[in-house]
């Protein structure tokens, strides 16, 4: 990955990471065979040059796969993240378009892992995912291990995190993914009412 993709990713992390801390402060109670590379940190990503030859700066074009339910909820940060930094242009391509699903919308359930190629045909079709990872993918070269990058940048804190939520993308001594929002299933009762008409 050459080093203005990482500058990109190193941006787009902190988006990321911005939408995630919001989501928790406001929560009450190309395959590359160089993607294991672990030795960039953020100040080796940000030496990049994206000048041409007059000193002007290039627009950037990188490409963020998302599920269609997930589009209005990146649509905004996506233009606050441009107007911030208007050398880059983020565009939103559909995950399913990616996998050939065009047809078939959210309804799509793709199955992970042994020799499906759902991973491959994102990373081939988009710089960024949104995407459900496990650690098989690791071992095939198409993630790039985070945890550089975010032990380079300042304003990453894994405290911001709940530990678990973050953890179970953290394995083979790397960070491959950052959460974005996480939920939990429970069922609330009202106990005096199910012992009143005896159903505990």
């Amino acid at each position: 990955m050459n080093s203005m993709k990482r500058t990109l990713l190193t941006l787009l992390l902190t988006l990321l990471l911005t939408t995630a801390v919001s989501c928790k402060a406001n929560d009450p109670d190309t395959t590359d065979n160089n993607a294991n590379d672990t030795d960039t940190t953020v100040n080796e990503a940000d030496t990049g040059n994206n000048n041409d030859e007059n000193g002007d700066k290039e627009q950037t074009t990188i490409t963020f796969a998302v599920n269609g339910w997930e589009r209005g909820l990146y649509e905004n940060r996506v233009e606050v993240f441009e107007e911030a930094h208007p050398d880059i242009k983020v565009e939103l391509v559909s995950v399913d378009e990616l996998m050939g699903n065009q047809n078939q919308g959210n309804a799509v359930v793709v199955e992970l892992g042994g020799s499906d190629d759902s991973l491959l045909k994102l990373v081939q079709g988009a710089d960024i995912i949104s995407w459900y990872i496990q650690p098989g993918f690791v071992g095939d070269g198409l993630l790039l291990d985070l945890a550089p990058l975010m032990e380079g940048d300042n304003n990453f804190d894994a405290a911001d995190y709940y530990p678990s939520v973050l953890e179970q993308y953290q394995w083979d001594g790397g960070t491959w993914a950052v959460p974005t929002n996480a939920s939990y299933m429970l069922i609330f009762y009202d106990k005096d009412l199910f012992d009143a008409a005896d159903t505990a």
